[in-house]
C-alpha cells in the first residue's frame, strides 16, 4: 500500500485559511486514493476522527507550528511516517530536518514584503526565510493558490517555472448561499446596513485606510451605514481598534470578534458590501465567500486580487483613501452597478470548486507516489 504523511497540525477553525484548507482538500484526497494509506499528524486537541474511512490514520502531537520541536521531533515523527511514501505540507513550514519526499503548497509570501510586528527580529526573518527557501528549494512540487503567488516565487527564488502547479481555493457554495437565517438577522439587527472587513489585523491588510475612507463616507451623508471589522482582536495590531475608537464616527464601527463556521457565512450575508483593501494577498478567499453571499466586491486592484475577481469587483487604489470612499458611494448610490457586480461575481465562481482542487492536487500526488 502506498503511504502519504500529511502535516495536519492547522486543521480547526483557529488557523482560518490553512485550517479551512485542510478540512476540505483532505477529506476529498482520502476518497481520491482509497487504497492509500495516509498518516494524519493533527493537533492534541483534533476530535474529527469518526467520518473518515480505515485507509485514514491520525496521529494527535504536540509539537506546534513555528516552534523548535517543530524543526527536530516532529521532524523526525513526519519522516519516519514518510518512509517509503511522501510528505505533503499545506504551508511553507516544512521542518528544516525532515528527510523524504513531499509537495509544499505556498499560499502567499507577503511576509516577505509586509513583514509585520511579529517578525520585527533578525532571527525571526532569518529563520522565516531558511525554512521557506527549503521548502520551496527541495520540495519536488509546489503547489500555489494563484498565479500572483507563482509570479512572487520566480521573483524571488531561482526555481524552475515547472516545478510551480498553481490551484485555485474553493468555497462552500452551499453554506454561503443559505445561511443560518436567525444568525443573519441578529447581524442585520446589530449592524445595520454595513461594509464588512474580513480578516486578521495585519499590517497588509491596510484596515486604518478603510477607517479613514469610511469616515469620508459618513462626512458625505450618502446614507447610514456602518462599517465592521471581523478577525480575533490582534495586540501586534492594536492600532486598528484605537483609530476606530478614536474616530469621531466611532459608534458607527463595529468589531465583530472571532466568528465560527456558521457566523462567518451569515455576517457576509447580513452586509451590503465587502471591502477588500490589502496591500498583498495570496488568493482572497472573503472575495469568493461574498461572490456566494450575493454581496458586491469592493476590492484593491493589486497582488491576487484582480486576477481572483475579474470583472467581479469595484477596483480603487488602495493607497488613495479618497479612492476607497468614492467606490463606497458609488456601490451604494447605483443600484444598477450592484446588480452587475454581483451577478459577475455568480459567473465568476465557476472558477473555484474545492472538488476541482482536490482532483487537481491529486494529479500532482500522483506524481510522487
Amino acid at each position: 500500500m502506498k503511504v502519504v504523511a500529511i502535516d495536519g497540525r492547522m486543521w480547526g477553525e483557529e488557523f482560518t485559511g490553512i485550517g479551512k484548507y485542510l478540512s476540505e482538500i483532505c477529506p476529498r484526497i482520502f476518497k481520491i486514493f482509497p487504497k492509500t494509506e495516509f498518516r494524519v499528524f493533527v493537533p492534541n486537541n483534533f476530535s474529527n476522527f469518526s467520518s473518515f474511512s480505515k485507509n485514514v490514520k491520525f496521529f494527535p502531537t504536540h509539537e506546534t507550528i513555528y516552534s523548535l520541536s517543530e524543526q527536530f521531533s516532529f521532524a523526525k515523527k513526519i519522516s519516519q511516517a514518510a518512509k517509503n511514501g511522501c510528505a505533503f505540507f499545506p504551508h511553507f513550514n516544512v521542518p528544516l530536518f525532515f528527510r523524504g519526499k513531499f509537495m509544499v503548497t505556498i499560499h502567499d509570501l507577503t511576509i516577505l514584503r509586509f513583514p509585520g510586528k511579529k517578525m520585527n527580529k533578525f532571527w525571526h526573518r532569518l529563520g522565516y526565510r531558511l525554512v521557506l527557501k527549503n521548502a520551496i528549494k527541495n520540495s519536488e512540487k509546489i503547489i500555489t493558490v494563484s498565479n500572483f503567488v507563482k509570479k512572487e516565487i520566480l521573483h524571488f527564488f531561482n526555481i524552475s517555472d515547472d516545478k510551480i502547479s498553481v490551484i485555485y481555493n474553493g468555497v462552500d457554495r452551499k453554506k454561503f448561499s443559505n445561511p443560518n437565517k436567525k444568525l443573519v438577522q441578529k447581524f442585520q439587527k446589530k449592524f445595520g446596513n454595513c461594509f464588512l472587513i474580513a480578516g486578521n489585523w495585519r499590517n497588509h491588510k491596510n484596515i486604518p485606510n478603510a477607517i479613514f475612507a469610511f469616515e469620508k463616507f459618513c462626512e458625505m451623508k450618502v446614507g447610514d451605514w456602518n462599517l465592521v471589522i471581523t478577525g480575533k482582536e490582534d495586540k501586534n495590531y492594536y492600532e486598528v481598534f484605537k483609530i476606530a475608537k478614536k474616530s469621531i464616527y466611532s459608534q458607527k464601527i463595529f468589531f465583530s470578534g472571532f466568528l465560527d463556521s456558521d457566523e462567518i457565512p451569515a455576517i457576509f450575508s447580513a452586509a451590503g458590501a465587502l471591502v477588500f483593501p490589502s496591500f498583498s494577498e495570496g488568493f482572497g478567499l472573503p472575495a469568493i465567500e461574498a461572490f456566494s453571499a450575493g454581496i458586491p466586491v469592493l476590492a484593491a486592484k493589486c497582488s491576487s486580487l484582480p486576477e481572483i475577481c475579474g470583472l467581479a469587483a469595484l477596483f480603487f487604489d488602495p493607497k488613495n483613501t479618497k479612492d476607497i470612499t468614492d467606490k463606497m458611494v458609488q456601490i451604494v448610490k447605483n443600484k444598477n452597478l450592484q446588480n452587475q457586480i454581483i451577478t459577475a461575481g455568480k459567473n465568476q465562481l465557476e472558477k473555484f470548486s474545492w472538488k476541482n482542487a482536490a482532483q487537481e492536487l491529486a494529479e500532482n500526488f500522483e506524481t510522487l507516489m
